[in-house]
């Protein structure tokens, strides 16, 4: 009776330890996911600054499409990749993606935030422009995350805000 009792108990904690992992799990699994993708969006930043159209396109799915201020949708890499060539006169001289919120579910992700941009048109120097923006995340077959919808638009500085 005793075994038995024993034999129970020991099936029931090896079911326990079998069991799919825990919501703690999840958190963490989910957290590296919002770090990875602030580090891409960073990556991205590094790209824009860099003049690098071709880098920054590879952070984009096949298929992705953008949706510029005043503009018509941009759809896929080779003409997002055009999109992001400037002129030889233009430049990025600063850019950065500031983060507010980012929601992960399964194979997606959203992000969205504030950015700012600054840069020299020929000689004359610009910014800094702030803006907002939101992102859709795709989770690729080869575990890779990549912009699948990336839409932004100007704000006015904090400052004129206020009035």
């Amino acid at each position: 009776m005793k075994l038995d009792r024993f034999l129970a108990l020991g099936c029931c904690m090896i079911s326990l330890g079998c069991q799919p992992a825990t919501e703690g799990t999840n958190a963490v699994d989910e957290q590296a996911t919002i770090d990875t993708l602030v580090e891409l969006s960073h990556q991205f930043s590094q790209a824009f600054v860099a003049g690098d159209a071709a880098a920054m396109t590879q952070l984009y799915t096949d298929d992705a499409v953008l949706f510029p201020a005043n503009s018509e949708l941009i759809r896929g890499r080779n003409a997002i990749e055009q999109y992001w060539t400037l002129p030889e006169d233009r430049r990025i001289t600063h850019h950065k993606l500031i983060p507010v919120e980012v929601d992960v579910s399964g194979s997606m992700a959203s992000d969205f935030g504030h950015y700012e941009i600054g840069g020299i048109n020929g000689d004359k120097s610009w910014g800094p422009i702030y803006g907002k923006y939101v992102v859709v995340w795709k989770r690729g077959d080869d575990g890779r995350w990549r912009m699948q919808l990336d839409m932004w638009n100007s704000r006015p500085a904090r400052d004129e805000q206020a009035g």
